[in-house]
């Protein structure tokens, strides 16, 4: 057997180089390994802000966000993802005001749901929905802006119909 001056006793020079080239590649290592789905799921990325403050306009929270603005990135939301930050969620905005409805199918996260008109005031919150259910969660009001954050975010944050929210793109 050849002595290479490697610490991998046996190997080769190019069969370390090759062992070395596999743990180095995208998708081989630990780290990628807590990716948020299928292809096409992707990791939460910061586009902007959004302040949640109570019905006298004193601040509750705020968050970072993603925003969803397009028809594509409507329609995929959250789906397919394991994990959302604490301090984050999703908003979508919507160029008219209309009743909106929402549902949990591919989405495996549990949500509160925060629907707000078009000058912010929250009109409805849909608390706790259920993951990959394709029951109807409806604003029955006109809604242009949703918030999509983890479930209980609301609860704990005094997040209440009446309050408002601010939005602010990065």
């Amino acid at each position: 057997m050849m002595n290479s001056g490697f610490l991998f006793k046996g190997c080769l020079p190019a069969q370390v180089l090759v062992l070395l080239v596999l743990i180095w590649l995208p998708g081989c290592s630990q780290s990628t390994a807590t990716s948020n789905g299928p292809v096409g799921a992707s990791l939460f990325q910061a586009e902007g802000s959004v302040t949640f403050l109570d019905p006298a306009g004193q601040s509750l929270v705020s968050i970072s966000v993603e925003i969803a603005d397009d028809q594509r990135s409507i329609k995929e939301g959250l789906m397919y993802r394991r994990s959302l930050p604490a301090q984050a969620g999703m908003l979508f905005v919507y160029e008219d005001e209309r009743p909106r409805s929402f549902w949990m199918k591919n989405t495996t996260i549990p949500l509160d749901m925060i629907f707000a008109d078009q000058f912010g005031e929250i009109v409805r919150i849909v608390e706790k929905t259920e993951p990959l259910s394709v029951r109807s969660c409806r604003s029955e009001l006109p809604a242009r802006f949703v918030v999509e954050v983890n479930a209980g975010f609301c609860e704990k944050h005094e997040v209440a119909v009446g309050g408002v929210i601010q939005l602010e793109r990065f």
